[in-house]
């Protein structure tokens, strides 16, 4: 997660091999001296970084010609705080160390030296987010992103809150995989949405920046996880601080993210809007099954 955060906040020409600019011929009366090649040019990965500076310059201006730069700001970063929360669905690798036995098996028995089948609780979160993912993108276009991002924050921390008072297996997929898993999903677009409102021109740096909060979240709560369970507080009071938390963190990115008002313009003056494929025209097209695989291979080191 936090890789593909960092790499999607590097701008498309960072990952292209920078043009060779070959000069005409020229007759000269005397010898040059080859230009030493600069820094940059010689480390690929100081390329990236400058020309990811560049794409954020260009961010800033872009905020600044339409008067916005400090709002815009703060609605990308709420949409950090949004998908700190979120990314708290990879904690669970690290929740798994103190489950208690009758979580790890369907059975509730203890099974020594074989793999636990909450394992399965990781998979089948993703598969919901997924399903989620879908269910967002239609709430955004009608309830708007910050109602969206609310109820996929909800999601989440209801899921996690109602898993802590769960005993067996079973009952727990369906309140912290499904629910928190379709929270997930939900509200996973909605602060990139608006924040690609304020910076159109910027929308892969909102995305990096965006998802780096994503990434993050493991990172934040995986120590703080660790930190309640070592100190002596049990499984069940554990998740339900953590769902507080994670209701703390929602409510102030959700406070921080706006979509900018559109301009005021009616009839032949006013924008027209896009509109993507529907669901029947994208399942007909090779692109949709390229980026499903995509998706799947990037997905399996979950």
């Amino acid at each position: 997660g936090l890789h593909l955060g960092l790499l999607s906040a590097l701008p498309a020409a960072a990952f292209h091999s920078p043009t060779l600019l070959v000069a005409r011929p020229q007759r000269c009366t005397h010898a040059t001296v080859p230009k030493k090649p600069s820094a940059l040019a010689s480390d690929p990965f100081k390329t990236s970084l400058s020309l990811n500076k560049r794409s954020l310059t260009m961010m800033k201006s872009e905020a600044k010609s339409g008067g916005s730069s400090i709002r815009g700001k703060i609605s990308v970063a709420g949409g950090v705080l949004i998908h700190l929360v979120l990314g708290t669905i990879y904690c669970w690798a690290n929740f798994l160390s103190y489950a208690p036995q009758g979580l790890l098996f369907f059975d509730g028995l203890s099974h020594v030296g074989k793999t636990p089948d909450a394992v399965q609780v990781m998979g089948l979160a993703l598969v919901f987010q997924g399903v989620g993912l879908r269910i967002g993108a239609g709430l955004n276009k009608k309830l708007g992103e910050r109602s969206t991002a609310i109820i996929g924050c909800g999601l989440v921390v209801l899921g996690t809150f109602l898993s802590s008072y769960v005993n067996s297996l079973a009952p727990f997929l369906i309140s912290y995989s499904v629910l928190t898993g379709l929270g997930v999903g939900i509200g996973y677009s909605a602060p990139m949405a608006a924040g690609w409102s304020w910076f159109p021109k910027n929308k892969g740096t909102v995305n990096g920046i965006t998802l780096f909060g994503f990434g993050a979240g493991t990172l934040v709560f995986n120590p703080l996880s660790t930190s309640l369970a070592q100190s002596g507080v049990a499984w069940a009071p554990m998740l339900r601080k953590l769902a507080l938390v994670y209701a703390a963190v929602s409510a102030v990115g959700i406070s921080l993210i706006k979509k900018k008002p559109a301009p005021e313009t009616t009839g032949a003056g006013a924008p027209a809007e896009l509109s993507g494929a529907t669901a029947k025209e994208a399942l007909r097209r090779k692109r949709f099954y390229v980026l499903w695989l995509l998706g799947f291979l990037a997905f399996m080191p979950g």
